[in-house]
């Protein structure tokens, strides 16, 4: 359970908190910071409430699921709901440019500090045949597509910069032939 009020832990929820991070110093050239993520781990764990999951299990609690949401307004991409979507599961998120980027037309985006609004958009998620939405969606933000999106983006950085070198160096030659404008001097 967790405490949790506009950011900050204040106030008691029946909100359950949860974190999960699968990353290895030794994968982010770090390998030095093990005994101090171990110490870390461990002094998480010693609290109730923590649980510790494979990935296979959170799979399973995915799969498990009708719908998947997290209310969160301040949630920065949100990975989970690609792991939902992956596993086939609608999402109810926030109503923001991220959130509907993300969920697309795999889940409902509203106002999920309306009650009201909120619950209905959760009824109509439930009710909803989704097909294979959630899976397509999540599909477009693979690993592969991911990596092949950043390196066209790569290109066409490098070729606008060529472009744009060729035509400071064109302008240059037309300044060193006395050309400017259209004008000869």
């Amino acid at each position: 359970m967790g405490r949790e009020a506009r950011g900050r832990r204040t106030q008691p929820s029946t909100t359950p908190l949860a974190a999960r991070k699968a990353l290895h110093p030794y994968l982010t050239g770090q390998p030095q910071r093990i005994a101090a993520l171990d110490e870390a781990l461990a002094h998480i764990v010693a609290h109730d409430g923590v649980w510790l999951a494979t990935g296979r299990e959170i799979a399973a609690w995915y799969t498990a699921a009708d719908v998947f949401t997290l209310p969160s307004v301040t949630e920065s991409f949100g990975l989970v709901y690609l792991e939902a979507l992956a596993s086939g599961r609608p999402v109810v998120g926030t109503d923001d440019a991220v959130r509907r980027e993300v969920i697309g037309g795999a889940g409902l985006c509203c106002d999920v500090e309306n009650i009201e609004t909120y619950a209905g958009a959760l009824e109509r998620a439930l009710t909803a045949d989704w097909g294979d939405r959630p899976r397509r969606q999540a599909e477009r933000f693979s690993f592969t597509h991911t990596a092949d999106a950043y390196a066209q983006l790569l290109r066409d950085v490098v070729r606008e910069r060529e472009r744009a070198f060729a035509r400071a160096a064109s302008r240059s030659a037309r300044d060193r032939r006395g050309v400017r404008r259209g004008v000869r001097r």
